[in-house]
């Protein structure tokens, strides 16, 4: 309210609803929040994949969010709405193992953000950068999806036959697979073995079964029991979303 008042100078009654979830959100709780939602957002500033981004695609929801970080390996603007950088600033106080100090402060300038968080723009745990998202195209792009709905859900389907098809846990299997024998024919050339002819049951042919499987999810939006089979490292077969051993950076909606 406070904010509201002094930072917004904007009455109580004429802003939207909104609840704020200060308690952690069990697993199997997720997919039903998910599918309560028209669009997810998260103007995150900074992500080590960014599975909250991967679970509302695997939803089939509209998905919002910071166009830099690792979210970026998987969204893009055919099936996702980026918000751009405005560039490059230390977080304040300490994330994790990476050591900001006070943040932007009045005056500072930002850094330019060169590589959409890849080579270009990695800094050690003592000089830790993170993203500036723009908040002017952020406001731009929510109302964009609050305004076409029907564009929206279409892009929200692609999200999840993107989710689907590359990132299922079928679908990473056959990946893994695959990289498994890569490097088993490398070690074998080495050492000048002559591989064994292929046979049946062998794991180059698993991983081709892996991957016609990774394909089965179809466009439409995830139900109340599955996020699109769940996103690799996570949900069981009941649907339940993933975990926090999945390899989630950030955190889940309304955790923070």
């Amino acid at each position: 309210e406070a904010f509201a008042r002094d930072e917004l100078q904007v009455p109580m009654d004429k802003l939207a609803r909104f609840y704020i979830l200060t308690g952690e959100t069990e697993a199997k709780d997720m997919p039903n929040m998910y599918a309560s939602m028209d669009a997810f957002v998260l103007p995150t500033r900074g992500e080590g994949w960014g599975l909250p981004f991967q679970e509302a695609m695997a939803m089939g929801l509209p998905t919002i969010g910071t166009n830099w970080g690792g979210n970026t390996e998987f969204m893009n603007d055919d099936n996702s709405y980026l918000v751009p950088v405005l560039g490059l600033a230390p977080p304040g106080g300490q994330i994790g193992g990476f050591h900001g100090g006070q943040g932007l402060r009045k005056g500072d300038k930002l850094l330019p953000a060169q590589g959409g968080g890849g080579d270009s723009d990695r800094h050690g745990p003592h000089d830790a950068k993170c993203a500036e998202p723009d908040p002017e195209a952020l406001a731009r792009i929510m109302q964009e999806v609050f305004d076409n709905r029907q564009a929206a859900a279409a892009k929200g389907a692609k999200a999840r036959k993107h989710i689907v098809k590359f990132f299922s846990r079928a679908a990473v299997a056959a990946r893994v697979a695959d990289r498994v024998i890569e490097i088993t024919k490398q070690l074998d050339q080495r050492a000048g073995i002559t591989p064994p002819p292929a046979q049946p049951g062998d794991v180059q042919q698993e991983a081709d079964a892996n991957g016609a499987r990774a394909g089965d999810g179809d466009g439409e939006r995830g139900g109340d029991g599955d996020p699109a089979g769940g996103p690799a490292g996570g949900g069981d077969d009941r649907g339940n979303a993933p975990d926090d051993d999945g390899g989630r950076d950030g955190d889940r909606p309304g955790n923070e």
